[in-house]
């Protein structure tokens, strides 16, 4: 009976010395991570589906700009697909500028650039008395019309570059 006891102690504590050797090992392995504030920019949606969205987190050193947007490829199912770039050389301003003076002045052709590590082209087109430009990235795209780029970039309304 005192052997019984004693291997019943013994089970018991080799359990509580396993809980807490992994209780341990597993707080260890947690580190707790600094994490900048994002600022939105704008936002674009139509009749509530989300279309895209322009923001920005602070870094420590730098500060990235993130477009994400919803495929069209996939029409009714969201497929949030997003690039980021620095705004090294006033690139996003420049981003803004074509794609406005695009909407401005639309055609079939194809403009390209690199921003950041992303390849991304973008034409524009009019139909149906309406002008469009359309976004490709990462085999991805999305179309806004001059008020929804407008909004995207945070700049105010009827305003044209």
């Amino acid at each position: 009976m005192l052997q019984s006891i004693t291997m019943n102690m013994l089970y018991r504590f080799s359990i509580l010395a396993a809980f807490i050797v992994c209780s341990q090992a597993s707080h260890a392995q947690l580190t707790k991570v600094k994490t900048y504030p994002t600022v939105t920019v704008g936002e674009v949606s139509n009749l509530a589906k989300f279309i895209a969205k322009l923001y920005y987190k602070v870094g420590k050193n730098d500060t990235t700009y993130v477009i994400e947007s919803n495929d069209m490829r996939y029409g009714n199912t969201t497929s949030i697909k997003s690039f980021n770039f620095k705004n090294e050389q006033g690139a996003l301003d420049s981003l803004y500028s074509m794609l406005s003076a695009a909407l401005n002045q639309p055609s079939e052709q194809t403009t390209s650039l690199k921003l950041g590590n992303e390849d991304i082209s973008f034409s524009a087109k009019k139909a149906y008395g309406s002008t469009t430009v359309t976004i490709y990235f990462q085999s991805a795209y999305f179309s806004l019309n001059r008020k929804q780029l407008n909004k995207l970039f945070g700049k105010p309304q009827g305003f044209v570059y």
